[in-house]
């Protein structure tokens, strides 16, 4: 073997056609902390704080301990995906051996350039995409292919950066290398950030962007306004007020808390949660896409009978299993149980088991011995056993047959060890309502008996997808339940194709051929024993490799996300009121109503406390309707109803009902009660420990101004005339009505709708 010679090599590396790999799509540590830094809300609210700081106003900024722990959390997490993203790699770093000026010279895999002739044997991985031009290889490519059998190549077949020389030796001639492989182009598309697919998360996002457009105009013409009546100090305070009443930054910390508590419980479940927002998807989903390998079944094979013609023929198997070099999965199956023979033949030749011919042969002074597909080994007589053979594959047996002279001596039948809990497991999904879809690389025939023994629905509809165009394919999509021989972007292109039908996917994958269809999933699972790609594309990582844990992850995502939609309607209701407020306070009131240290009193009693507390209760009801529906439904009627109530309250105040002296201090009570009321309604289904939180709550409240009176300049309950308590306490007492009223509206229109 000539190779290159050292003027072909440096006119490849001044070409750049050299083994370099780039890390393009990461963020870096820089950007990770800009962009979490410095957001629009952290700007503003820094700023404010800042300010507040100047002007002397030091007890009016303790809302600043939220910003910075979310702040913190953002941080942290963003650091973590940025660790496991980098950590994406297949390929190890070993030395290469090239022939190069006729010789052969140990260099870094990085030295490589296009067209090298590369040395291989027993051990080592492929670094670079080729083709065997010389010698004889079996490669294992499972962290490529996800299935595990051994693939014997000859020279002129193509060979695949990331998989293993478990057979032979040879040379490969390069063909691709760096960005170029066929296991980079993959990884790459693995690599690159994107952010959760979450309806949480993007309805957060939606509130947050609302509320950027509104508070910066607002807040200026509410500095503007109070300047013209108040001295700066007075001024600054109330717009501070106004402006971080309408920021939901404690709804954000409480989300990103209760899924980084469902991590640390789901870890101890053997379950790595590798995106905060992915217990939430998980819950949703509607559509689980299982790989056969792996999920369920356990990647190994059995020996399930061996069908012998005679007790010779099994003397004969025992004697082929002691002479064969082959040291494949089977075989050594097969030697456990058959080693022992008298038997001696002599050898003249063996040919050893290929992918081209499928078979090995043992060829003795008198007889040949094959072992091998049962179509390879018997030729033109296949015919004549194939009804037998292929009754065998329709139980869903792998089949090898062991013939002497071509003639069969023994069928011997293998079959996937399927996993003990996926049975159980496929029937959680279904009674709940999930549909469940294989996409394997394997035969579509066998996945589809695996399928039917677990209990998949309509696992009979199974089509072979290996020679169907992206249109074809998503035209079948919804028409078929297994999908066999497929290829990376057929994964890809069905799952596009199930989410475009309205579905919420989820993908299990073990081998570097899913990563494209786990990115393009809503929520993505590895097997810790399949490859380190899939599981650093994958959300949720299953350490154990047990498929049984997903119905704990499913609850886990349920109390998370039907915790959160009843806290969060807390926080809206504040940011709405503070809105409406603001809005009121330009055309009437002409003050802001509260001070900052008001509403962050308010807050951790009526919002912050109850809410991450209440954020942990168990729950694994059905998820219903929409996210951001469902909380606003909640918190716009509140938030209308403190507004109605300082509406009454000023009114009062100028008919001389109640003082101005005690003003702020009725609105303090009855906005916190309101909000008291909004948290019993959440807190149901009501235990002894919610009803002991909703009295400690409402303690808190009543007994602050007596604790903190100079600085949060509110007046205690007891100090109150008798018409500024009955207010209050109306206000506590009308909620229930007004929001049965509002419900008995809503139930009589949708009637009048549907009549």
């Amino acid at each position: 073997m000539k190779g290159l010679t050292s003027k072909e090599v440096l006119e490849r590396i001044n070409e750049n056609k050299v083994n370099i790999v780039k890390n393009e799509n990461s963020k870096t540590l820089f950007d990770i902390f800009f962009g979490n830094i410095f957001t629009f809300f952290n700007i503003l609210t820094f700023g404010i704080a800042i300010w507040l700081w100047i002007i002397g106003a030091y007890m009016q900024t303790l809302f600043l301990g939220v910003i910075i722990i979310n702040m913190s959390i953002g941080i942290f997490q963003e650091i973590k995906a940025k660790k496991t993203l980098e950590s994406l790699k297949i390929l190890t770093k070993e030395k290469a051996v090239v022939v190069r000026d006729n010789k052969e010279v140990e260099i870094d895999q990085s030295e490589i350039v296009l067209d090298d002739l590369i040395y291989y044997n027993i051990g080592k991985q492929i670094a670079v995409d080729g083709v065997l031009v010389d010698g004889n290889i079996a490669c294992d490519e499972s962290l490529l292919t996800g299935e595990a059998d051994r693939i014997y190549k000859n020279i002129g077949d193509r060979v695949l950066a990331g998989s293993f020389v478990t057979q032979g030796s040879g040379y490969i001639k390069v063909t691709n290398l760096g960005q170029e492989t066929y296991v980079n182009k993959l990884t790459n598309e693995a690599k690159k950030y994107q952010k959760p697919k979450s309806e949480i998360f993007n309805s957060l996002k939606l509130i947050m962007r609302v509320i950027g457009i509104i508070i910066i105009p607002l807040g200026c013409l509410l500095l503007l306004l109070s300047l013209r009546t108040n001295s700066i100090y007075d001024a600054s305070i109330q717009t501070a007020a106004a402006l971080i009443g309408m920021i939901p930054s404690g709804l954000f910390l409480l989300t990103t808390t209760a899924l980084a508590v469902s991590v640390v419980k789901l870890a101890k479940q053997k379950t790595l949660v590798q995106e905060l927002y992915c217990i939430e998807m998980l819950a949703r989903v509607d559509l689980i896409c299982l790989d056969k390998t792996g999920t369920l079944t356990d990647g190994e094979i059995s020996l399930k009978n061996a069908e012998f013609i005679s007790d010779e023929a099994v003397d004969l198997l025992a004697f082929y299993l002691k002479k064969s070099s082959d040291d494949s999965r089977m075989i050594k199956i097969l030697k456990k149980k058959y080693s022992k023979t008298k038997k001696e033949y002599k050898v003249i030749k063996e040919i050893p088991f290929s992918s081209e011919n499928k078979y090995s042969q043992l060829i003795l002074d008198n007889k040949i011995l094959s072992l091998g597909a049962p179509d390879r080994v018997l030729k033109d007589k296949y015919d004549d056993y194939k009804q037998k053979i292929e009754e065998y594959i329709d139980q869903g047996y792998r089949v090898i047959l062991f013939a002497e002279d071509y003639k069969p001596l023994a069928y011997i039948l293998f079959e996937d060890n399927i996993r003990k809990t996926a049975s159980e497991t496929i029937n959680y999904f279904q009674t709940n309502e999930v549909e469940v879809k294989i996409i394997t690389g394997d035969f579509p025939k066998t996945a589809s008996l695996i399928g039917l023994k677990v209990g998949i629905k309509d696992a009979n509809k199974y089509i072979d997808i290996s020679n169907l165009s992206d249109d074809e394919l998503v035209q079948v999509a919804d028409k078929y339940t297994v999908f066999g021989r497929s290829n990376p972007n057929q994964k890809q292109v069905l799952i596009k194709a199930f989410k475009n039908q309205g579905h919420k996917v989820a993908m299990t994958g073990d081998g570097v051929n899913d990563i494209l269809a786990l990115k393009e999933a809503d929520t993505s699972i590895a097997m810790a024993s399949g490859s380190e790609a899939a599981r650093n594309v994958s959300h949720l990582v299953l350490l154990d490799n047990d498929f049984s844990h997903m119905p704990d992850i499913v609850f886990e995502g349920r109390r998370v996300i039907n915790n959160i939609e009843k806290v969060a309607s807390l926080f809206l209701t504040k940011t709405g009121f503070s809105i409406l407020l603001s809005i009121f306070t330009l055309f009437l009131f002409k003050k802001y109503p509260f001070i900052p240290l008001q509403l962050s009193v308010i807050s951790f009693f009526a919002i912050g406390t109850p809410s991450f507390i209440l954020a942990f209760r168990p729950n694994k009801n059905r998820i219903k309707g929409n996210f951001l529906k469902n909380i606003l439904k909640r918190a716009i009627p509140a938030s209308f109803l403190i507004l109605f109530a300082h509406i009454l309250i000023f009114i009062l105040s100028k008919k001389g009902i109640i003082s101005n002296d005690t003003m702020a201090s009725v609105g303090y009570y009855v906005t916190a009660l309101i909000l008291i009321d909004v948290l019993i309604n959440v807190s149901k289904p009501y235990t002894k420990f919610s009803i002991s939180l909703i009295i400690t709550m409402i303690s808190g409240v009543l007994l602050s101004p007596i604790l903190i009176t100079k600085s949060i300049e509110i007046l205690p309950i007891y100090r109150l005339e008798l018409n500024a308590f009955l207010v209050i306490f109306g206000g506590f007492v009308v909620y229930p009505i007004y929001i049965f009223i509002l419900r008995w509206i809503v139930a009589s229109l949708n009637n009048k709708k549907s009549d």
